[in-house]
């Protein structure tokens, strides 16, 4: 009796705990109808994910329904990481979850635009969330610069810390999260990139961290910190 006690305690434990981290409830990625007029089925997760008709080019993200952008980026230009042979590392076009971000806060693609299609029976377009700021009309002028912003979408690997000594080695550096992991297992994804998501956790249920940073809002420069050896 005590041994089935133990498994309806541990299996109501493992139904729960999600619970406790990653919420957009009252966020800025909160959706719901109370925040968004569009949203008549008062959808929280819908707006991104859903268990049916998704994205199957967007294996990497589970279950994503979100329009995809598919507009051309200016890549970032400054700080190129040099080799032994003087040519930086070229900055490849955005992709995975990058892309995904990148698909409402480019400004082309609408907040409420579901496969293509955009959900809205009050007055077309809801409008878009560019870099930076917040536009609440379709009449915006949409932003596909990254010239200006941190590299995104570039493997980041021993092989890259050989080439920039101020970089920390991703496979030992151990983030401070408090979850002993390394900077490969917690910040970068399944191919080893650096994405928005290795910077910014959009689930991130606080009313002080604004910009979904992690680590403390980075006080102190805690964030950059975790990978730059400065």
């Amino acid at each position: 009796m005590k041994f089935k006690k133990s498994i309806l305690v541990g299996t109501i434990l493992l139904g729960i705990t999600p619970l406790s981290f990653g919420q957009i409830a009252n966020t800025a990625h909160d959706f719901t109808l109370s925040r968004a007029h569009w949203n008549l089925a008062n959808e929280m997760c819908n707006v991104c994910h859903a268990p049916h008709n998704t994205d199957v080019s967007q294996a990497h993200n589970p279950l994503w329904i979100h329009t995809t952008t598919q507009a051309n980026y200016t890549l970032y230009t400054g700080y190129t990481f040099s080799t032994k042979g003087g040519v930086g590392q070229q900055y490849g076009t955005p992709d995975g979850s990058s892309k995904l971000c990148l698909s409402c806060h480019d400004g082309t693609v609408a907040i409420n635009s579901v496969n293509g299609a955009v959900l809205d029976t009050i007055g077309g377009k809801f409008g878009s969330v560019m870099m930076g700021t917040t536009h609440l009309n379709s009449t915006i002028s949409p932003t596909t610069g990254l010239a200006g912003s941190h590299p995104i979408s570039f493997v980041y690997d021993q092989n890259l810390v050989g080439k920039d000594p101020l970089l920390n080695n991703p496979l030992t550096t151990i983030t401070p999260s408090g979850n002993g992991v390394t900077i490969a297992k917690e910040l970068l994804d399944a191919n080893g990139k650096v994405q928005c998501t290795s910077c910014h956790d959009p689930h991130l249920n606080t009313t002080t961290n604004w910009k979904y940073v992690r680590y403390n809002n980075n006080v102190g420069s805690q964030l950059c910190l975790v990978c730059h050896n400065k």
